[in-house]
């Protein structure tokens, strides 16, 4: 448990041991000013017995005020230094959760791409947001055990000193009760470990309901879904009930065995052994000081172990992410628009035999149009994901204007690249945000000419406040055609070298086809286009276009070459035209 929250805090650990050290300093003024009360209670004794006892020069009144003032000056004292203790301790719980998730989310970004495609987006989700929570928690916890540990041995000390007896009973009782909470702590533990798997699976679950609200609710399988979900969150609530129960259960039994001990205690030391009435008060009130943050100490310390669990998850997902790691990007700066050339390319998915492309070559040169077709899994979307970098060749090579990609600087490649999907993200933001997406200070000018480059401005000139409009959770208030458009558009205000087009338009009706084929008309020679399509209507404007089959080019030309031809891609074009309704 220790080594866990020491690597939890790595950021943050010169602030914990302060956090600590105030705790440790408190503890220390509170025990002195309990202790100052010792002068005052054995004058008061004395003097009721005929005589009076002198501490330091002091007696009578001058001896209590001395008393009293050391008593508020070091609780005041402590109350300060416990507030800042405490300040501090938030402080380092806010950071570490911010580290985790940040480390964790950066992780996620950076992992090979088909490592990727593995992860369970509900374990990354629930490592970035669930389980860095707890491990803050628990990092607190763990804090605060040490700090009470450490009060608790401050105060024994002034205790022993003023009653060795007593403080050797209650060193007992401490130990007895540790390993008491000892149990505890590792029957919650491995409740703990079930409930960690238990929030990753209704992480996913939840993630899939609210995706696909849309398909829930229009086929009428909402109420299923929700018992289905709804029987997981019961059974995470009666296990996180049951860890729970740890904590006031071993609290009843500490009070409770503690009054018990300090009255017996108490007995015996002023009958049979005969000792000081003042120092069994003055042990009495350290005791009640004492038995708190002992049992503090035990519970904090309780939490810590329980919430061990959750950084036992984050760190397997963490270092899932750490091993499969984007090899590192090379630094070439390319300073113009770049001909894109692969070169006798094959790419084959790391435990599968098969390759995705096979030997394959294409040229896109600076404002040309390059389509490629193909049946499902022919590889095109795999030849993307080699041109942008998210995974290299087998074999062969991806080279900008001759050089490597393996070599180019992967960050500033990608900022030139415009990319439109099948299902482009919109982002609940107002139209300007969604179009300079990412961009911390928006160009108005520059997010309308992108509207009017990809036929979106007569759209937002339409929203009740114009470019200012929000949009509704993915972009619920636009129509399918008007969300691939408000893509278009994010695309083009980068003022992409590439601009990439991955089944624009295949889900769209003809009319949004037809506008954004004229859109992306309009913008020849502006920039590369790269387009994969199923639909072969949507790539005839294209300059050139490579037919796949099984990753591997069987066939490549222009449109009326193709067309007229007597290959797969009249085939497929004869298909297509059957199909269209007259």
């Amino acid at each position: 448990m220790f080594r866990a929250y020491f690597e939890a805090l790595a950021g943050s650990r010169r602030l914990a041991a302060v956090s600590i050290v105030l705790l440790v300093m408190s503890g220390l003024a509170e025990a002195l000013g309990i202790a100052s009360l010792l002068p005052l209670l054995s004058s008061n004794l004395s003097s009721s017995a005929g005589g009076q006892s002198e501490w330091f020069g002091l007696r009578g009144d001058s001896l209590a005020l001395a008393c009293v003032g050391a008593l508020v000056g070091f609780g005041l004292a402590a109350a300060v230094l416990r507030f800042f203790a405490d300040k501090w301790a938030y402080v380092v719980q806010a950071s570490v959760e911010r580290e985790l998730r940040s480390k964790v989310t950066n992780a996620l970004l950076k992992m090979k791409w088909s490592d990727y495609l593995q992860v369970s987006l509900g374990d990354g989700i629930k490592a970035s947001i669930i389980d860095s929570t707890q491990v803050a928690v628990g990092t607190f916890a763990f804090l605060q055990a040490i700090g009470m540990s450490s009060i608790a041995l401050v105060l024994g000390s002034v205790a022993l000193v003023v009653n060795p007896i007593m403080t050797g009973a209650v060193l007992v009782f401490g130990a007895v009760m540790a390993l008491a909470y000892r149990q505890a702590g590792n029957r919650s533990r491995v409740l703990s470990r079930e409930i960690a798997v238990r929030a990753g699976d209704i992480t996913e679950s939840a993630t899939d309901l609210l995706s696909n609200a849309k398909f829930y609710r229009s086929t009428g399988l909402q109420s299923r879904a929700l018992d289905r979900i709804n029987k997981q969150f019961s059974d995470y609530a009666n296990r996180y009930a049951r860890v729970q129960r740890f904590l006031p259960a071993t609290r009843l039994g500490a009070e409770s065995a503690g009054l018990l001990f300090i009255a017996v205690v108490l007995v015996v030391t002023i009958t049979a052994l005969d000792d000081s009435i003042a120092g069994a008060l003055v042990f009495l009130a350290l005791f009640y000081r004492l038995a708190p943050r002992l049992q503090a100490a035990q519970q904090t310390l309780l939490t810590a172990r329980t919430l061990q669990s959750w950084w036992d998850a984050w760190k397997r997902q963490y270092d899932v992410c750490i091993e499969a790691v984007e090899e590192v990007s090379g630094t070439v700066v390319i300073t113009e628009p770049s001909r894109i050339e692969l070169d006798n390319v094959s790419f084959t998915y790391p435990g599968r035999s098969t390759p995705v492309l096979a030997e394959l070559s294409c040229t896109l040169e600076p404002g040309q149009r390059l389509a490629v077709v193909g049946e499902s899994g022919a590889g095109k979307t795999t030849m993307l994901d080699l041109v942008t970098g998210l995974v290299s060749p087998s074999r062969g090579a991806v080279r900008l204007n001759d050089v490597d990609l393996r070599d180019v600087d992967r960050a500033m490649w990608r900022e030139r690249i415009g990319l439109v999907m099948q299902d482009s993200p919109a982002f609940h933001a107002s139209v300007l945000e969604n179009i300079a997406f990412t961009d911390p200070e928006p160009d108005e000018q520059r997010a309308w000419w992108a509207a009017e480059m990809a036929h979106l401005s007569e759209v937002v000139r339409g929203l009740p406040e114009g470019i200012h409009s929000q949009l509704g959770q993915k972009g619920a208030t636009l129509s399918g055609g008007q969300r691939q458009r408000l893509a278009l558009a994010r695309a083009l205000y980068r003022r992409p070298w590439l601009l990439i087009l991955d089944e624009a338009t295949s889900a769209l009706d003809s009319e949004s086809e037809r506008v954004i084929q004229e859109a992306l008309v309009s913008l020849r020679g502006d920039c590369a286009m790269l387009i994969v399509a199923h639909r072969l209507k949507t790539v005839q404007m294209a300059d050139h276009i490579v037919v796949l089959s099984r990753g591997r080019v069987i066939e490549e030309g222009s449109w009326q070459d193709l067309a007229s031809g007597n290959g797969m891609f009249r085939k497929m074009l004869a298909a297509q035209l059957a199909d269209t309704p007259a």
